[in-house]
């Protein structure tokens, strides 16, 4: 039975420049910017709740 005591080995992904990539590439500058899963989208217009009108006269 083998334990999980070893922490797990990473290889390092190099190019065959020498360098080492970013994990993740970074969108173009003209992409939008797309929200994360968790991100809140704004509400539209038609569902905000409207001012409360004043009481007084």
């Amino acid at each position: 039975m083998s334990t999980n005591l070893d922490p797990p080995t990473i290889e390092a992904v190099t190019s065959p420049d020498g360098d080492t990539p970013p994990l993740t590439e970074p969108p173009p500058d003209d992409a939008p910017a797309r929200p994360g899963p968790g991100a809140r989208t704004r509400r539209p217009a038609h569902t905000t709740v409207p001012a409360r009108a004043t009481l007084d006269p």
